[in-house]
Formats: structure tokens, C-alpha cells, sequence
């Protein structure tokens, strides 16, 4: 216990002191059966304490990329704050942004996926928006539009839902909860997108 509690400590100062400019989020901490020490950005029940609460950014920082999303929706027949809302749980905004398992940029697309999509550069925040939108399409398209089943499709795979028999997964079921909240959020907002 006394090593984990100066792990702890240990972590705290390293990140009070050095701020990295794209880090926004909340840092968990808990022990595995193992006592081996973890620490995530998000929690996974009771079991995970929260040793780091987030500075959260004041401005909306979708309006970075509204541009990009505008054309996105347009070309591929999608709501705008669909599109943003994907992007806000799955990158948080982040251009550069690479998840524990390989996906990359804005909407953390998997490199497999991006070379079925054409995808060069990930982290140009323009072809991500374009790719990521595309294949959002793709999964409303094999779902007929059922959003639900096309957003847990674009996090866990369409395999996966496939196969289990258009059921969505326990673990993606807090997902696709995540982006329909978000995009409820967004359309409340008086910004509107050109169309």
C-alpha cells in the first residue's frame, strides 16, 4: 500500500508541474488482482478511485474543425453534430490522439480501417473528419440508419454486432450512450452548420 500511495504522489507531481497543452482529462487510479497499479482517463466502476480532476477548456473547441465537419456532413448525408458529437468521446478534440488500442486522430480511426478508406495521414485533422464521416455512413447504411447499432458498429467493429445478432455489447452500450447524449447536447446549442 505504502508503494502505491507514492506511486500516486510520484504521478501527481509529475503532472501538476509539467503541463502538456493537450491534456484535458481526469487521470484514475486502481489496483488489479495482481496488486498491480493502473492508471487510466476514465473510470471503470468502483473499484477505480479519481486522483486527478481535469482543468476543463472554456472555449468549444469543435469550432476549430466546423469547417471540416460542414463539408463531411454534406458530402456523406450526415448530421453535423452527429459527426462532432462522435468526435468529442472519441478524441475529445484531439488531432493527434492515439487510444491504447492503435486508433488515431479526431474520430480514432483503427489503421486497418484507415487503409480501407484510403486514409494517408490520420492526423490531419481534414482526411480524418472525411474518413471517420465516411465510415460513419457505412455503418448507418448496413444498420438502415438505426443509429444506435451504426455508432456501436463504428466503436466495436460491425463483426462484432453482426455477430451478435444486432445486440449491442455490454462494453459499447456506455458508448453509443456517450455520443447520443453529446449529440442531444450539441443540437441544443443555438450553432448552426451551413449546409
Amino acid at each position: 500500500m505504502k508503494k502505491e500511495l507514492i506511486l500516486i504522489f510520484i504521478l501527481f507531481v509529475f503532472l501538476f508541474f509539467i503541463q502538456i497543452k493537450a491534456s484535458f482529462c481526469d487521470i484514475y487510479y486502481y489496483a488489479d488482482e495482481n496488486g498491480v497499479a493502473h492508471f487510466t482517463d476514465y473510470s471503470i466502476g468502483k473499484k477505480t478511485k479519481l486522483i486527478i480532476k481535469s482543468k476543463k477548456k472554456k472555449s468549444h473547441v469543435s469550432g476549430k474543425y466546423s469547417n471540416y465537419i460542414s463539408q463531411a456532413a454534406k458530402r456523406f448525408s450526415l448530421d453535423p453534430h452527429l459527426i462532432e458529437a462522435v468526435i468529442k468521446v472519441e478524441s475529445d478534440f484531439c488531432p493527434k490522439a492515439v487510444s491504447k488500442h492503435g486508433a488515431l486522430g479526431l474520430m480514432q480511426i483503427m489503421p486497418k480501417t484507415a487503409e480501407e478508406l484510403n486514409l494517408k495521414d490520420p492526423f490531419c485533422p481534414k482526411e480524418n473528419i472525411m474518413a471517420g464521416s465516411k465510415y460513419l455512413k457505412q455503418m448507418l447504411d448496413l444498420f438502415n440508419g438505426d443509429f444506435k447499432l451504426a455508432l456501436a458498429a463504428y466503436n466495436a467493429g460491425p463483426n462484432k454486432i453482426i455477430s451478435e445478432d444486432n445486440q449491442i455489447p455490454k462494453e459499447t452500450h456506455h458508448y453509443v450512450e456517450k455520443v447520443l447524449h453529446c449529440l442531444n447536447q450539441y443540437k441544443k446549442r443555438k450553432i448552426a452548420y451551413e449546409r
